[in-house]
């Protein structure tokens, strides 16, 4: 019950950049930084909205905000971090 409970405080308190970006950084300690320092992250747009309770629009929109401002690079079906700190700024 604690964590449904945590769950409805955290939609309801962050927008969706907010959410999107603090699970991209608990997502960016699971998975290993290449040779040129990204971190790829293997998630679809519809996976990612799943994991943060909104729809895949905003996510879409939020990655996109997050594409223009060099902190990731989309791809087919995954995405990249980019710039790890610039995002805990989100958080």
């Amino acid at each position: 019950m604690a964590v449904e409970a945590e769950e409805i405080v955290n939609i309801s308190l962050y927008n969706t950049a907010e959410r999107l970006a603090a699970l991209l950084v608990l997502l960016a300690e699971e998975f290993p930084q290449n040779e040129q320092g990204y971190i790829e992250i293997p998630f679809n747009n519809e996976e990612l909205a799943t994991m943060v309770g909104a729809c895949r629009n905003s996510v879409f929109n939020a990655l996109s905000v997050f594409q223009k401002q060099k902190l990731i690079h989309k791809g087919r079906g995954r995405l990249v971090i980019a710039d790890l700190p610039r995002l805990k700024e989100y958080v």
